[in-house]
C-alpha cells in the first residue's frame, strides 16, 4: 500500500529554516491528494466534534510524518493501515492539550496579575510577550513528543535543545506563523462576511426592524463554516511538514555537535598520554 515518491527526503539533515519551509511546502503540494485521501475523514468529523477530532487529526498527519523520516518518502497510506500508531500518536498529543491547557493558564494569571496590580493594559502584552519567549524552547519538547516514542521525561529534556537553538526556533516561528496567518486570512473571508451581515441583522432587529434573510442562510453560514475549517486543517497539515523538517535539522546540528565533542575529547586524550 505504499508508492515510493521518485525524490528522496533525508528528513534528519541540517537545513536553513527557509529550506525546511520551502521543502516542507513543495513535499505538501506534490503530495496533496495522498494527504486529503488519508486525512478526509477526521477532517469532515472536525466540522461536528472540533476537540477530539483535532487531536485525532494531528496523530494522523504524525504517524505519516514519521513513516516519512523512516522510509525518506510520503507513503501512500492508509488510516486502517496505520490506526495502531494513528493511536498511539494521537495519546502523545492528549499531552500536548495538557501542555497548552498549562500555558493559558500563565496567560490568564498574567491577566489577573495585571487587573490586581491596577496596572496598564500594556503591562500585560508585554509580559505575554516574555512568557511566549520564556517558552519557546518548549517547541523541542513538543517535536519529541510528535517524532519519537521516547518516554516524557525524556522529552523534557529538549528544552536544553531548544534554548541552543533558540534563533533558529524564533525565526522560523514568525515566519511560519506569517505564511499560515496569510492563509487563515484568505480562508476565514467567507465567514467574516457573513458574520458581518449577521451583525447587522441582529442591529437592525434589535432597533425594531423587519429582517428578510434568505431560507438557506444557515447552509450558507455551515459552508463559509466548513471552508474555514477545511483551511486551517490545510495550514496545519503543511505546518506540521515544516515543523518535522526542522526537527530533523535541529537533530542532525545536536549529531554534528556531539561528534565534535567526541572528536575533541578523544583529541585532547590523545594529546595527554
Amino acid at each position: 500500500m505504499e508508492t515510493q515518491d521518485i525524490s528522496q527526503i533525508t528528513v534528519r539533515q541540517e537545513r536553513s529554516y527557509l529550506s525546511c519551509l520551502s521543502l516542507g511546502w513543495q513535499t505538501a503540494m506534490n503530495n496533496i491528494g495522498l494527504l486529503l485521501r488519508y486525512a478526509w475523514p477526521s477532517m469532515l468529523l472536525t466540522l461536528i466534534l472540533p476537540l477530539p477530532s483535532i487531536l485525532f487529526f494531528q496523530g494522523q498527519v504524525d504517524a505519516l510524518l514519521c513513516r516519512w523520516t523512516e522510509l525518506g518518502y510520503v507513503p501512500n497510506a492508509t488510516a486502517s493501515s496505520l490506526r495502531r500508531d494513528i493511536l498511539y500518536r494521537t495519546g502523545r498529543n492528549a499531552w500536548l492539550l495538557v501542555l497548552g491547557i498549562v500555558v493559558c493558564l500563565l496567560f490568564g494569571g498574567a491577566a489577573y496579575a495585571v487587573i490586581r496590580m491596577g496596572l496598564s493594559f500594556w503591562w500585560y502584552w508585554v509580559i505575554c510577550a516574555a512568557l511566549l519567549l520564556l517558552l519557546l524552547p518548549v517547541e523541542v519538547c513538543a517535536m519529541e513528543l510528535s517524532y519519537t516514542r521516547k518516554p516524557l521525561a525524556e522529552c523534557l529534556r529538549g528544552f536544553g535543545v531548544g534554548y541552543r537553538h533558540y534563533g533558529t526556533l524564533f525565526v522560523f516561528e514568525i515566519v511560519g506563523i506569517i505564511f499560515v496567518g496569510i492563509g487563515m486570512l484568505l480562508g476565514s473571508m467567507p465567514l467574516l462576511a457573513i458574520s458581518a451581515v449577521g451583525q447587522q441583522a441582529m442591529q437592525a432587529h434589535a432597533m425594531g426592524d423587519a429582517i428578510d434573510l434568505p431560507v438557506l442562510f444557515p447552509v450558507v453560514v455551515f459552508m463559509a463554516y466548513a471552508i474555514y475549517t477545511f483551511v486551517f486543517l490545510l495550514c496545519h497539515l503543511i505546518y506540521s511538514f515544516w515543523h518535522c523538517l526542522l526537527w530533523g535539522s535541529i537533530l542532525a546540528r545536536e549529531d554534528g555537535r556531539k561528534r565534535q565533542d567526541e572528536a575533541f575529547n578523544a583529541s585532547a586524550g590523545f594529546a595527554s598520554v
